[in-house]
């Protein structure tokens, strides 16, 4: 013991050192400085550049009628072998997917950079030319607003006019895209002043946002990070700014543009400047806050809590039933608790509030759905779970179909804890504090995971469930600490805060319309009703929860006290987002163009909250990621154990499942944290994106297996493989096909597996079998000596 207390404290002051150290941020340096600039290699002619964009291998401009490039290694710019390209100054242009798209009168093409050699592709023609426009690309769709030759406001998709953003005439128009919309701004009079539009490309409605306060004078508009539209102009000495997320027009100081002539390249992290006075590119970043060296030893105090817990309750590890079901004695309200806190990531942590400051409360019906699903917990699910005794989740799947289903979904399971539980619940926390809080990403993730596999090595489940009762009070304690200190930020009153609010429909819980890419109510419902069998029979930790307490009752009031802690908290975390939405209206210069919605939690915490404090807000969002982290850990360990260990291993008692158990939390541990390190380090985003598609996919055709095994009795083996291949293929074709919300492949992916599997078993049937206490129609009988 006394090597393990050594161990204890080196990892403490390994973890305080790379917290105090390794840390961008200085307690008393807070600016506003929004942009990073780098000077490139000067141009080699005087003569102005036409245009510019980003090529897969480096910046491309236009200037004489030839094209230069320039890499990121090169040192001066290489003229491009290749045929003339001339662009007239009414000729209008933008860049996506590493394309130049050129309008020219009516001529209509793209210059793409390949093989060392620029492809020209030509493009139908427009029925007429489009002056004192612009031009913007989204989803492979060319879109020109301008005027007509009557001087009359025209908009185009692919040639094709469309509706008119407004009926006022306009001398000048700008466009931008950004997350699916196209955004026009006109100027409508000779104020200067520009007026603002939105197109939703996915319904073809337009709305209007409003008139900039100010006059703006720009050659170009541009989209910058998740919700900022920037507009550039020669001379400025302040950047304009249209913030999206509060419908507000801001100005950041800057270094002076060029007073000459320039071109622009950007993507949605940084813009470059060319031009012959100087050439430099503009990177978005945040700005210093006050999080500091106090912050720091707040969250190692957090940390240090939390190996404590593990040590301690080391001491009462005897066997596996104590490493994997904390020895049944644990109290229904701290099972409960924890059944909240291993949902509540951080990632939920952030975006809870993210929903409510970018859009509304809708995802919050989630929590009454859940509610009033409850009797689906008590009276199925828990009986079933419980009676049945199984060590593992997917043993019912053996019992009630074959092994071959066991494995596989103890496999599947393991891998998407591993992938979506772990190293991207790592991550993603782990990119907003490094780029708010300064916490550099790799220092997150080692001593996130780290502590982690400790305290669960050390005291198996019973850690699990005592450390998630602190890490859900330090959510609650962050949360309404923000909370209270917005309060005392606002400025506004009480109507005018309602007002804005009501106006902008924040508070708005339920969608009743019939939108497919909204969570409307009637398919969360829907999915929530599907799942509410399927998923906690199939989820390792629900099985481990609610046989960890002492009775079939205490279990159903664990499965109360969740929602009943879980609704509450989720109303302040939407609570939580309003309030900085009423902040940050009046504040909308404090947000950063490099800001995502995601981290405005984070954000308001390191800006305004007291050197300390920041610290409990930043211990609360590695505490979600670690309470998720610990059941990802001490589930897989288990399910590994018994599905797989005591297959091959037929006598194996219980002191070796003990060591089996804490030896595969260490393995795991490591093979967690070193995923999130190298996604953190690679720019391999499509094989990430595909290994998600892959587990979105086959997530609801799994569940399926325990909703057509709890509910029918005719569906065999046969049938139920062939309704899983049969949800994949729907959720596919659903997905390649159609604009839908995420909530809606739930029942695609249920729907067709229990029709299809329910069919087959009708024409291929099964060898009869004992069903009972399997299904709902003869549920477990009660053991003997069962609480």
């Amino acid at each position: 013991m006394s090597k393990v207390s050594s161990c204890v404290k080196q990892i403490i002051f390994i973890g305080l050192a790379l917290f105090t150290f390794n840390v961008k941020a200085d307690s008393d340096a807070m600016n506003k400085e929004y942009f990073k600039y780098s000077t490139l290699a000067p141009l080699s002619s005087e003569t102005a550049v036409d245009c510019a964009w980003h090529s897969a291998e480096g910046l491309i401009i236009v200037q004489d009628n030839k094209l230069s490039l320039l890499t990121d290694e090169a040192k001066q710019w290489t003229e491009i072998n290749a045929d003339p390209v001339i662009i007239s100054k009414s000729t209008m242009t933008t860049s996506s997917e590493k394309k130049l798209y050129v309008v020219d009168g009516v001529k209509v093409f793209t210059l793409e950079y390949i093989e060392g050699g620029i492809v020209r592709k030509k493009i139908k023609d427009l029925p007429f030319p489009i002056t004192q426009g612009d031009i913007s690309v989204n989803n492979d769709k060319l879109y020109i607003a301008g005027l007509d030759a009557e001087g009359n406001n025209i908009f185009l998709c692919n040639g094709v006019k469309q509706k008119n953003w407004g009926i006022q005439k306009s001398t000048k128009v700008l466009t931008a895209q950004l997350k699916g919309s196209i955004y026009i701004f006109a100027n409508e009079d000779s104020s200067g002043k520009l007026t603002a539009y939105e197109y939703n490309t996915n319904k073809n409605l337009w709305s209007t946002i409003g008139t900039s306060e100010f006059a703006i004078e720009a050659k170009q508009a541009f989209a910058c990070g998740d919700a900022h539209i920037l507009f550039l102009g020669k001379g400025h000495k302040q950047l304009d700014a249209l913030y999206l997320d509060q419908k507000k027009w801001v100005q950041f100081d800057i270094t002076s543009f060029p007073q000459s002539d320039f071109a622009i390249a950007h993507d949605y992290k940084s813009f470059t400047i060319i031009s012959t006075e100087a050439s430099y590119k503009v990177e978005a970043i945040f700005p210093k806050t006050k999080y500091g060296i106090w912050d720091h030893l707040i969250v190692g105090l957090f940390f240090f809590m939390m190996l404590w817990i593990g040590r301690h309750i080391s001491k009462r590890e005897k066997n596996g039933n104590d490493f994997f079901r904390g020895g049944q004695r644990l109290p229904f309200w701290a099972v409960g608790v924890s059944m909240f806190a291993t949902s509540a990531s951080a990632v939920s942590l952030m975006a809870q509030p993210a929903q409510a400051y970018t859009d509304n409360w809708l995802y919050f019906s989630i929590g009454i759905v859940q509610f009033l699903l409850l009797p689906v917990t008590f009276f199925v699910v828990i009986p079933i779970t419980r009676r049945l005794q199984f060590s593992s989740a997917f043993e019912y799947l053996e019992a009630r179909f074959c092994v071959g289903l066991r494995m596989f979904g103890s496999l599947t399971y393991a891998f998407m804890q591993l992938i979506t539980r772990m190293a991207a619940i790592m991550l993603l926390p782990s990119i907003a504090l490094s780029s708010v809080c300064g916490i550099p990403m790799e220092v997150s993730i080692i001593i996130m995971g780290v502590v982690t596999t400790l305290y669960c090595m050390m005291g198996g489940f019973e850690a699990v469930v005592w450390t998630d009762v602190i890490q859900a009070i330090v959510m609650l304690l962050a949360m309404i600490m923000c909370i209270i200190w917005v309060f005392m930020s606002l400025d506004s009153t009480a109507a005018d805060a309602w007002q804005l609010i009501s106006s902008e429909n924040k508070l708005m819980m339920f969608d009743f319309s019939w939108d497919q890419a909204q969570p409307i109510i009637y398919i969360i419902f829907l999915s929530y009703t599907l799942q509410s069998i399927a998923v906690p029979i199939g989820d390792q930790n629900f099985i481990q929860r609610v046989q960890a307490v002492k009775s079939e009752k205490e279990a159903r009031k664990a499965a109360l006290t969740q929602l009943c802690v879980a609704i509450p908290l989720n109303a302040c975390l939407f609570g939580l987002g309003t309030c900085l939405y009423l902040y940050y209206n009046a504040n909308p210069a404090d947000i950063a163009p490099a800001m995502k919605a995601d981290g405005i939690f984070p954000l308001f915490a390191a800006q305004k909250l007291p050197t300390g404090l920041a610290g409990i807000v930043v211990a609360a969002l590695m505490a979600a990621t670690m309470s998720t982290l610990s059941s990802a850990l001490n589930s897989v360990s288990n399910i590994a154990v018994e599905d797989y260990v005591r297959k091959f291993k037929k006598d194996l008692n219980d002191d070796q499942a003990l060591l089996w158990g804490k030896g595969l939390t260490v393995a795991l541990g490591i093979i967690g944290t070193g995923m999130a390190l190298w996604l953190a380090q690679s720019n391999t985003t499509s094989i990430w994106d595909l290994i998600l598609l892959i587990l979105g996919v086959v997530f609801a055709p799994l569940s399926s297996m325990y909703l057509l095994g709890v509910l029918t009795k005719r569906v065999n083996t046969t049938g139920v493989i062939a309704g899983f291949i049969a949800g994949i293929s729907a959720t596919l074709y659903c997905q390649s096909n159609f604009t839908l919300h995420p909530f809606f492949f739930t029942p695609i992916g249920l729907i067709p597996s229990l029709a299809v599997a329910y069919l087959m078993s009708f024409i291929v049937p099964g060898q009869p079998k004992d069903l009972t206490g399997l299904t709902v129609f003869s549920l477990p009988e009660k053991p003997e000596n069962y609480k």
